[in-house]
C-alpha cells in the first residue's frame, strides 16, 4: 500500500502540472487574441481617416461644382443681358461718336449742353472722374459732389445684380434718394453758378446759339 501510495503521488503533481500548463495555454491564447484586437484598431483608425479624406474630397468637389455654376449662371446671364440690349448699342455708339464729335468742335462733350448751351444735372462729372482717378477727392467733389456716391451706387447694384436673381428693395429707395439729390443740386447750382460759373456756365458754342447768332446776323 505504501508503495502504491509513493507511485500515485507523482502521477498527481504530472496532472496537476498539465493543469497548470493547459491554464498557461489557455492565458497565452487569450493574450494573443486580445493582442490580435489591439492590433487591429489601428486599421479602425486608418479606416476612419480614409473616411474623413474621403467626405473632404466630396465636399471640395461640392463646392467646387457649386462655384462652377455660379460661374455658369453669371455668364448666362450677362450674355442674356447683352443680347436683349444689342439695339441699345447702336445708340451709344451714337452718343459716343457725337460727344467725342462735340468736344472736339463744340466746346463740351455733353449733350445737352452742346446743343442748347444748357449745362446738364450731370455737367463736371468728366472732370470730376478724372479729378478722382488723380486722387484730388476734394476737386472730384468740387466738380460733382454726388460723382462717389453714383459710382458706389453702380458698384453695389451690380454686385447684387450678379449674385441675385431680384434687386433688393433697399436699392429702389436709394436709386430715388440719389435722383432727388441730383435735382436738388442741380438747382442750387445753377442758382449758385450759371450762367458763369464752371462747370455750370453758358457753352456760347453750342448749336443752338450759332443758329441765333447767324440768324441775328441774316435778319
Amino acid at each position: 500500500m505504501a508503495g502504491n501510495k509513493r507511485l500515485t503521488r507523482p502521477a498527481g503533481r504530472k496532472g496537476s502540472e498539465a493543469r497548470g500548463q493547459e491554464t498557461g495555454d489557455e492565458g497565452s491564447a487569450s493574450c494573443s487574441l486580445s493582442q490580435g484586437k489591439n492590433y487591429r484598431r489601428p486599421a479602425g483608425r486608418k479606416g476612419s481617416g480614409a473616411r474623413g479624406q474621403e467626405a473632404g474630397d466630396e465636399g471640395s468637389a461640392s463646392y467646387s461644382l457649386s462655384q462652377d455654376k455660379n460661374y455658369k449662371r453669371i455668364m448666362a446671364k450677362i450674355k442674356r443681358t447683352l443680347r436683349s440690349a444689342a439695339g441699345a448699342w447702336w445708340v451709344l455708339l451714337l452718343i459716343v461718336g457725337y460727344s467725342a464729335f462735340a468736344w472736339r468742335f463744340l466746346g463740351t462733350s455733353c449733350v445737352l449742353a452742346s446743343t442748347t448751351g444748357l449745362p446738364c444735372p450731370g455737367c463736371g462729372g468728366t472732370r470730376a472722374l478724372v479729378a478722382l482717378l488723380g486722387g484730388d477727392i476734394k476737386g472730384s467733389l468740387r466738380f460733382h459732389p454726388l460723382l462717389i456716391p453714383a459710382l458706389m451706387f453702380v458698384c453695389v447694384y451690380i454686385a447684387f445684380w450678379l449674385v441675385r436673381e431680384n434687386m433688393p428693395r433697399f436699392m429702389e429707395r436709394v436709386l430715388i434718394i440719389l435722383t432727388v439729390a441730383l435735382i436738388g443740386l442741380y438747382a442750387v447750382r445753377m442758382i449758385l453758378l450759371f450762367p458763369h460759373g464752371a462747370p455750370l456756365a453758358y457753352n456760347n458754342d453750342a448749336i443752338l446759339p450759332r443758329i441765333v447768332r447767324l440768324f441775328s446776323v441774316l435778319w
